[in-house]
């Protein structure tokens, strides 16, 4: 004769739960120190770098090269550009560091890098 067994038990809640807590706690303090930088390079030369996390209200940067820039609290964009295609402009919102945009024929790139503080471990080990 089989048992029927289930495949949580209310004893198993218990440690599953501090796991989760666990998680929880490491995944908060690893964003914490960071700041989200938007870098604008323009014809090689890097014009500005704009800490996202600072940005209290929304505004525009004009380049030379014929694009215009929206940046806004934890995002830029794109807004205009006199180039052909303006696939630049559908790249969309940067928010999150590693995405990049680029207008090519205006030779703009603008790209998100995370910086940590120096007091900020690179990593924790326990």
């Amino acid at each position: 004769m089989k048992k029927d067994r289930k495949l949580l038990r209310g004893a198993d809640l218990i440690p599953l739960a501090v796991i989760l807590i666990l998680c929880a706690v490491l995944f908060i303090m690893s964003r914490s120190g960071k700041k989200t930088v938007a870098v604008v390079v323009e014809n090689g030369k890097t014009l500005y770098e704009i800490d996202l996390e600072s940005v209290t209200g929304e505004y525009t940067i004009a380049l030379d090269s014929g694009v215009t820039l929206a940046v806004s609290p934890g995002a830029i964009c794109f807004l205009a550009s006199d180039c052909k295609g303006r696939d630049c402009i559908r790249c969309g919102k940067l928010t999150s560091p590693g995405q990049t945009a680029a207008c090519l024929p205006n030779k703009t790139i603008v790209y998100i890098t995370g910086k940590t503080d120096e007091k900020t471990p690179d990593a924790v080990v326990y």
